[in-house]
Formats: structure tokens, C-alpha cells, sequence
């Protein structure tokens, strides 16, 4: 009878363990399926999507996640909006991990991710770690050399415990060409932050981070950085770092505190064509020559700075010996400006121009811009006179005729002021040159007439006798003759 019990025991024990293994190997946060539980597209790429997932009422809390469907290939995979709190290795999707090329675990609780946590994920580009609470200290050994052979781009933007970059943190992703860390307003940066084993970085974004200066050597070991944004810092000018940036292309410095573009604010040895400077709240002047030397420049933005009132009609280097850029988009919309020069640049290569929702005084000085027959192309909003009274709220496709009518009008594809120019000086050259060999013809003359003995002087006139026949002309101007020689300059 005891022995007998003692079967029975056994018998359940092991139908209770068969039992608790299934079920931990079909655990409700493993286990998944297309249908109910995540979206699977086969589109190119195909992706798997697990976003605020729920078994049951229970939030999703692990990556080791587990397709019905064991030949299932997915490219792209998504566990976003969950409640992962740790990353472990070989527990990452590990069904899908050698055909994975992104994975995106933005908006999870995660604090601690395992040593070569992504070391299978052997054609791994993208990986997305964005608001979390990751700490540098605790990652030290997760980027790995291995995952650098394919690594293409890594997000740690918005995560609240990201402060000192150790030494090195970064050496080990050699093939990384974007790094974003947009958001750690604790972040440290040092001229060793970025070292040489990152040298195929091409793109670094580091807005929101609450950084007043940056170190004057931390993009030195960055030799291929072409864009860099670092808006929403509390910058007051542009940093003296950014000029040491050889290869820069495009640049945003938007809502930051910058009050001036100055002559030094950029170094003439940039190859830059986006300069992207938004809703810039202190800036109120762009000085003379402040982008001279950026012969590369294509695109300018400037919207939305509500207080800028005056662009020096030199700023590109119109005006000097500078070449100008030949700019293809120009956007100075919703600021404080009330004209726009004619010799401000090049206009002939414009595709883009917004400056719509400023307070535009339509006069003469405006009148190359009025009469321009491309006014259609303008971009955003419409364009309208704030001045003079008359023409208030008035598009400036409407006006060009009732502004400055005794202007002459030009038909080219912008005003073209330098052409201009050259015919005034062409005119005043062959007035010159008139007035010159009148001179000379005067002048030889009297030498002539020297040399002839007839006249001492082309201008004397002598007395006339005394006559008593009083039918003779007695008035003494009557040989007197005035001549006037006057030049007018028609206005160009």
C-alpha cells in the first residue's frame, strides 16, 4: 500500500513537471502569433511589429519572443511601447536573430542589456534604443567590435540616465555612419567622446541635450562628419568646434540662443549647403559677410525667427570680393524683415523662396522683387505689403504696378542689378570720352590758329570802330554767343 502510494506520487509529480515545462516554454510573453498579437507584413522589408502588446491583460515584459510559424524570416523587427526592463543574450528574438538587419526597442523601461547582447545578430544595421534608462556604465561591453562590422545606425536619444561618455564607449563601431543622442540633457562631452574608431561617421545629432559649448576638439576623430544637428541647445553663438569641421554639408543650429550671424561666425573653409537656423528667439541681425566664403551654400533657412529685422545686403559677399553661392532655396518666412536686397546674391538659380509673413515695405527699393514675373514660385505663404498704408494686406503679385511706376521694369528671371551696372558705367565712360575729345578739338584749334597768326586768343573780341553812320548795328553783344553743354543720365 505505501509503495503503491509512492508510484502514484511519482506518476503525478512527473505529469506536473511535463506540465510547468510547457508551459514555461509557451509562456504567454513568448509565444506569438501574426494574427492576434503582432502585425507581420511581408513587404519588403518584411517587418514584425509588437507595439503596447498585451497577453491577456498582461504587458509584454520580454524579447524572447518565439513565432508560431518556425520558418518565419523577418527583417525588421519592432517591440516597441512595452514594458522590457532587461535585455539578456540569446534571448532576443532568438528564432529571428541571423536575418534581423533592424531592431527598434524605443519606449520600453530598459536599464541593463547582457554583455555581446547583439553579437548573433550578424547582419544587424539599425538598432533603436530610444527612451529607455540606459547608463553608459552599464553598456560598456554591449557594442562590441562584432556588432560594429554591420552596425550602419544606433539611437540612445531620450534615454534619462545617459551622463560621462567613458573612453572609448564608441571605438568598437567602426562601420557606424549615424549616432543620435538627442535628448540626454545630462550628457558629458569631452574631445575624447567620439574617438578614432568611429571615423565612418557621416551624420551626429545631439539635440536637446542642454549644451552651452562644445570642446574645441570633440569632432577631431569624426574626418568623414557631413551633417550635424544640434538644435534645441542653449548656444549663444555658433561654437569655434563647428569650423574645425572640414567636410561639413549640412548644419542645423535651429532654436538655439544665437542673437548675431557675425562676419567670424562661420570660417570660409566650409563646404556647407544646408544651413538650417529655425525659430532662432534672440537673433535679430545677420551681419555684413556673415556667410561669405560658403560658395557651396544651396539651401538657407531662417523661418520663423520673429525678431530678425535686418540682413546686411553684403551677407554672402555680394558686395566684396567674394564669389556668391548660387543658392537654389531661400527661406526667411514669419520674421520681423521689412526688405529684401536686390544685391543680397545670385537670384538666377532660385527654385525656393519664402518670406511670407513679414512686414514688407513695397517702395522702389522692393520694386526689382515686385516686377519679377516668377513671383509664383514663392513657397509657403503668400507674401503681402505691411507698408505703405495703401497697399496694407496685399499680395505682391497684386502691387507691382501701383509701386514705384517711374522705375523701370526688368523682364529677366530676377532683377539683374549688376548688368545694369555695367551699362551705367559703359554710358558714363563714353560721355567721358566725348567731352574729352571736344576738349582736345578745342585745343588744337587754338593751336592752330596760333601758328596761323590769325587769332591770339578764339575767344577775343575785338572792339569795333568808331562809325558815324548810325545805320550800323551799334548793340555790343551782338557777337557775343553762349554755348551749354549738359549730360543727362537716364536712372537705371
Amino acid at each position: 500500500m505505501q509503495f503503491g502510494s509512492i508510484v502514484t506520487l511519482l506518476a503525478v509529480f512527473l505529469i506536473l513537471a511535463q506540465t510547468f515545462e510547457y508551459d514555461t516554454e509557451y509562456d504567454i510573453g513568448e509565444l506569438i502569433t501574426c494574427e492576434e498579437d503582432c502585425k507581420c507584413d511581408h513587404t519588403e522589408p518584411s517587418t514584425i511589429t509588437c507595439d503596447k502588446v498585451k497577453f491577456e491583460e498582461e504587458d509584454l515584459t520580454t524579447a524572447n519572443l518565439k513565432l508560431m510559424d518556425k520558418s518565419a524570416i523577418y527583417k525588421v523587427v519592432k517591440l516597441t511601447n512595452n514594458r522590457i526592463k532587461m535585455l539578456n543574450k540569446k534571448q532576443i528574438v532568438p528564432q529571428l536573430a541571423k536575418n534581423v538587419e533592424e531592431l527598434d526597442f524605443s519606449d520600453n523601461l530598459i536599464r541593463a542589456i547582457d554583455d555581446k547582447a547583439f553579437d548573433d545578430f550578424a547582419k544587424l544595421k539599425v538598432l533603436k534604443l530610444s527612451d529607455n534608462h540606459l547608463d553608459f556604465e552599464d553598456m560598456e561591453n554591449v557594442f562590441t567590435s562584432k556588432l560594429g562590422k554591420s552596425l550602419d545606425r544606433l539611437y540612445l536619444d531620450h534615454n534619462k540616465q545617459l551622463n560621462d561618455v567613458p573612453k572609448g564607449f564608441f571605438d568598437g563601431l567602426t562601420n557606424l555612419k549615424t549616432l543620435v543622442l538627442d535628448g540626454n540633457v545630462n550628457l558629458e562631452l569631452t574631445d575624447k567622446t567620439f574617438g578614432k574608431g568611429m571615423k565612418n561617421l557621416e551624420e551626429l545629432s545631439l539635440d536637446d541635450c542642454n549644451i552651452s559649448d562644445l570642446p574645441l576638439g570633440i569632432f577631431d576623430g569624426l574626418p568623414k562628419l557631413q551633417r550635424l544637428s544640434l538644435r534645441g541647445n542653449p548656444f549663444t553663438k555658433i561654437p569655434d568646434a563647428i569650423n574645425k569641421i572640414k567636410n561639413l554639408k549640412i548644419l542645423d543650429l535651429s532654436e538655439t540662443s544665437i542673437t548675431e550671424m557675425t562676419e567670424n561666425s562661420l570660417s570660409n573653409d566650409h563646404s556647407i549647403q544646408h544651413l538650417i537656423m529655425q525659430n532662432l528667439e534672440y537673433l535679430t541681425m545677420i551681419d555684413n559677410c556673415a556667410f561669405c566664403g560658403l560658395q557651396e551654400l544651396k539651401v538657407i533657412d531662417f523661418s520663423d525667427c520673429k525678431h530678425l529685422f535686418s540682413i546686411n545686403d553684403n551677407a554672402f559677399g555680394s558686395k566684396s570680393k567674394q564669389t556668391p553661392p548660387k543658392l537654389e532655396e531661400v527661406h526667411f518666412d514669419n520674421c520681423n524683415l521689412s526688405t529684401l536686397h536686390e544685391d543680397l546674391a545670385n537670384w538666377e538659380d532660385l527654385k525656393k523662396l519664402s518670406i511670407g509673413g513679414n512686414p514688407l515695405n513695397c517702395d522702389c527699393n522692393l520694386k526689382w522683387l515686385l516686377d519679377n514675373p516668377h513671383l509664383q514660385t514663392f513657397n509657403g505663404v503668400t507674401p503681402t505689403c505691411a507698408q505703405p498704408e495703401s497697399l496694407k494686406d496685399m499680395p505682391l503679385n497684386k502691387v507691382n504696378d501701383k509701386v514705384c511706376p517711374q522705375a523701370k521694369i526688368n523682364t529677366g528671371i530676377f532683377s539683374e542689378p549688376k548688368k545694369r551696372k555695367c551699362l551705367s558705367f559703359v554710358a558714363l565712360v563714353l560721355a567721358i570720352t566725348f567731352v574729352v575729345l571736344v576738349l582736345v578739338a578745342i585745343f588744337g584749334f587754338i593751336q592752330y590758329t596760333r601758328r596761323r597768326g590769325r587769332l591770339t586768343n578764339v575767344f577775343y573780341r575785338p572792339e569795333l570802330p568808331q562809325m558815324s553812320y548810325n545805320k550800323l548795328p551799334t548793340n555790343p553783344d551782338l557777337m557775343s554767343k553762349s554755348y551749354t553743354y549738359s549730360i543727362q543720365q537716364e536712372k537705371a
